[in-house]
């Protein structure tokens, strides 16, 4: 599900009585205990035919849909992809509202972070005095023993803004964040073909821990087969990204609101349209969500 969104699917009841509930208007209480009795007699019946059988024990679960996680490829620290820059179509026609009007966008060259950042970067702004501690929690990678390599998360938008001035980068803009997903072509996903399956880190269909299995992040860099146009990898899945755009349509720099916009869908994300490097999401400032994260740039913006 997207950063702040609630699960409002329940169980729903059938609505009937049960025949050991209340009882029924006009009859009789002997009616009730023989009818109690006929379903006991029925069931014990039913117990004693399948014990009479030869049956094998139903199979155990099996883990047939998880697959050995993938090995990460090697990255320098620090290390940026170059994005041209020029005039795109910046959103979608068949998303969500938010995502609309298709909007015409000038972007100039830029560099943007190959990676995620690192709990093992961030800790250098910490210890350097630059940055605060992100949260600690079930989801969060901040003090894990050994997530240095995952992204860090759990880290507000001034956090996340910090670390990339301590890089001597800048939070990217939204129009950054999305030509550097889509290219100029504007691809639906980061990838050029394909819907999301094994080429990121999510919990939908086709994810190497099974649908719906995931518990956390996983390390950058694992999955090269979902990079960019440009070669920037995670783009989808793993974690959001904070960019420095207000949360605005389209058509406007600023709308009055402290949100921000971020970017790119996360690793407990089911549904496809919510990895699309067209959709886009919002988060409080000082919100600091367990699959959120961050991704820097560098140059004009």
């Amino acid at each position: 599900m997207r950063p702040g969104e609630e699960d409002h699917n329940k169980a729903a009841g059938t609505g009937e009585p049960s025949i050991f509930g209340a009882q029924a208007a006009g009859g009789a209480g002997g009616r009730r205990v023989a009818l109690i009795a006929v379903g006991l007699v029925v069931v014990a019946a039913g117990l004693a035919w399948r014990a009479s059988r030869s049956e094998p024990p139903a199979p155990a679960a099996t883990s047939a849909t998880v697959k050995p996680p993938p090995t990460p490829i090697e990255v320098a620290e620090g290390a940026m992809v170059k994005v041209p820059g020029g005039t795109f179509q910046m959103g979608s026609t068949d998303g969500d509202d938010d995502e609309k009007p298709v909007t015409a966008v000038t972007v100039a060259p830029f560099q943007l972070d190959l990676t995620e950042v690192t709990v093992a970067s961030y800790a250098k702004c910490v210890a350097a005095g630059k940055c605060t501690a992100p949260d600690t929690g079930m989801y969060c990678n901040w003090k894990k023993a050994g997530n240095e390599a995952h992204p860090v998360n759990c880290l507000d938008w001034k956090q996340a803004g910090d670390f990339c001035a301590f890089a001597g980068k800048r939070l990217p803009t939204e129009e950054e964040w999305e030509l550097g997903a889509r290219g100029p072509e504007g691809r639906k996903f980061p990838w050029k073909d394909g819907e999301p399956a094994d080429q990121l880190c999510w919990n939908g269909d086709g994810n190497d821990r099974g649908r719906g299995n995931r518990q956390g992040t996983c390390p950058v860099a694992s999955y090269p087969a979902g990079a960019s146009p440009f070669g920037a990898l995670d783009m989808a899945g793993n974690v959001w990204e904070w960019t420095s755009s207000p949360y605005c349509p389209y058509t406007q720099k600023e709308c009055g609101t402290d949100k921000r916009v971020i970017r790119g869908g996360g690793w407990n994300n089911l549904v496809p349209a919510y990895v699309r490097a067209q959709d886009r999401s919002k988060e409080a400032p000082r919100a600091r969500p367990d699959n959120v994260g961050v991704r820097c740039a560098k140059g004009p913006s």
